[in-house]
């Protein structure tokens, strides 16, 4: 099952529903009610709904599951059409019945709805059985004790967990285990494939014309037409629909919890890096300036010394987040002018440079340039501890991230109308001077300095595209990148290259060798076209070029380095679409 095939929608506190058009759960991670916990761990609470249509003696099945080699039952036969957008919907027939399931959380509020509209002829009775994990969504159940009651709903409950469903109709008890539900994809990431799914009976419906189930686990009962209105006002599009299509908006809406960025759908938590990429995007064009102060303020209290790891509660530091952050700080002040705010994140940022030029874990100034660890920017892939694409050395990106934030620092000075320290003042200069020195080779630029590297990769473009370029007239370079241009992003490595993955594909590492090794990814159209329009290319152009992107039902991680290029990786990912919407908003528009 390609991961083209699948569908996600989510609820404002990450709470999300995700499987396939089949409705063949294929990932540990597919669930119809999976929870986004504290620790921006999930749980798969409902794994899904096994339907039973019961027309005289004959009984109709709408479910689909794989068992090893076998498929059962096969309700993906009796599908006839489904759409993604504004609701997930899927329409059945059996004989003489229509029957229509209709999927839609309540925006706010932790209740995912589920409505079954039955037309033409009715069926004489109609059974839901509910097949639940309450389980870790990167892990595989097995059988294990449940208890639960039924009251003015069915209440599920396993190790503290508890999930609720309610409904008008009939429950029937009936303790069971469904074996052996096998999911192809984990099987062919070399992970845990095969689980079981607890069930303590069905409900059963007579001559249904409707049929709502509210499943929750929380006690508050909701009207699901209530629950609807408001997912559906939730979807208004906010932004030009003539540029950025409504199903594009709406996703883009999913990534901001509270006060935090989540990475991706489903599996990542908040991520220094990405939050700090993504936040001009989802949130600034947006003009969701309050959130965007949020989670400038929020990761400042988490990492008040400016050394921020990859997510809270990792200790790998990576040598480019805390420029990311000050990064974000100089878009979040041109958006809004919050003289309030950088006074209260001056000394912050100050903190953040002078880190690097005392130095730390492994982090350091050489020549005024900064030398980054083995495995420490953005291309971090690592299969046993092995790190794919190391990068040790002065990294272009990351150079060019540093020269940008000391320029943003000595604005942010003059802003608030402080003196800016003299050493950071000569500082600009020699970094500028060395950057040239050492990355400048005849019309390329390297992508590592000291020692060092010629890959062609995609790295450079951050050298002409920050708000501070220590690189000037893209033109002049664009040659050298033109192998990594695709419609759907940037390779990361040139197909030229000996080490060229074009297909992310099999075990953990497998996958890591090709991740940052010609892997495509979204995010980094964005500073591919601030990058051109800069050195005066046609947006027209352009626009068409990246426009099919946006035409997709969801924008994921990656996709394969190969034509045609296969969707992989996360679903949807905050950098791929909050990059889209920026350089499209600020370039392109």
């Amino acid at each position: 099952m390609k991961s083209g095939n699948e569908w996600i929608i989510a609820n404002k506190n990450g709470y999300y529903s995700y499987s396939t058009t089949s409705l063949a759960n294929t990932r540990s991670y597919h669930g119809l009610f999976v929870s986004l916990n504290e620790d921006f761990s999930r749980t798969v609470y409902l794994s899904k709904i096994w339907e039973e249509i019961i027309i005289g003696e004959k009984t109709y099945y709408l479910d689909t599951n794989l068992f090893g080699d076998i498929i059962h039952p096969d309700g993906y036969s009796r599908m006839r059409e489904h759409t993604l957008f504004p609701t997930p919907t899927f329409t059945f027939q059996t004989e003489g019945t229509t029957i229509r399931k209709e999927i839609f959380w309540h925006p706010t509020k932790n209740s995912l709805f589920i409505r079954y509209s039955i037309s033409d002829e009715i069926p004489d009775s109609v059974r839901l059985v509910p097949l639940i994990g309450i389980r870790d969504a990167g892990s595989m159940n097995r059988i294990t004790p449940y208890q639960y009651k039924m009251g003015e709903q069915l209440t599920v409950e396993r190790d503290g967990k508890n999930l609720n469903i309610r409904t008008d109709g009939t429950f029937r008890s009936k303790e069971e285990w469904y074996r052996n539900f096998t999911y192809d994809e984990e099987k062919t990431r070399g992970y845990a494939c095969s689980e079981d799914l607890y069930t303590p009976g069905y409900f059963e419906f007579g001559l249904p014309v409707e049929i709502n189930l509210q499943i929750s686990n929380e006690e508050e009962r909701i009207d699901p037409g209530t629950a609807k209105e408001l997912y559906l006002k939730q979807l208004m599009p906010k932004l030009r629909k003539d540029i950025f299509p409504e199903q594009f908006q709406h996703i883009s809406d999913i990534f901001s919890i509270g006060d935090s960025i989540i990475a991706g759908f489903p599996w990542f938590g908040s991520w220094s890096r990405d939050a700090f990429i993504s936040l001009p995007g989802l949130l600034l064009v947006r003009k969701k300036y309050a959130v965007a102060k949020s989670v400038l303020e929020r990761f400042k209290e988490k990492f008040p010394d400016g050394k921020f790891t990859s997510y809270i509660g990792e200790k790998s530091t990576p040598s480019d987040s805390p420029l990311w952050y000050i990064y974000s700080v100089k878009k979040y002040m041109d958006y809004t002018n919050d003289l309030p705010f950088l006074e209260s994140v001056l000394e912050f940022c100050k903190l953040i440079v002078e880190n690097y030029i005392e130095g730390y874990n492994g982090i350091r100034i050489e020549d005024s340039l900064v030398h980054s660890p083995p495995g420490s920017t953005w291309m971090d892939g690592n299969c046993n501890g092995q790190f794919e694409t190391p990068r040790e050395g002065k990294t272009v990106e990351v150079n060019a991230l540093w020269y940008n934030s000391l320029l943003s620092l000595r604005e942010f000075y003059v802003t608030t109308r402080k003196e800016f320290p003299d050493k950071l003042s000569g500082l600009i200069q020699t970094t500028r001077d060395e950057f040239h020195k050492k990355f400048v080779y005849n019309d390329s630029v390297k992508d590592i300095a000291d020692p060092d590297d010629h890959s062609i990769r995609p790295n450079m473009l951050l050298a002409f595209s920050l708000p501070y370029p220590v690189l000037e007239n893209f033109r002049n370079y664009k040659k050298s990148v033109t192998d990594l241009v695709t419609p759907y992003g940037l390779r990361s490595l040139s197909p030229s290259d000996k080490r060229f993955v074009g297909i992310y594909w099999g075990d953990q590492c497998s996958r890591d060798r090709a991740y940052h090794n010609g892997t495509i990814w979204p995010w980094l159209i964005g500073p591919y076209v601030s990058a051109s329009v800069r050195s005066g290319s046609s947006k027209d152009r352009l626009r068409t070029y990246f426009g099919p992107l946006l035409k997709l039902n969801y924008v994921p991680e990656i996709f394969d380095g190969f034509q045609p290029s296969e969707p992989r990786g996360c679903i949807v990912q905050a950098w791929s679409y909050a990059e889209i919407l920026r350089s499209f908003s600020e370039d392109l528009s």
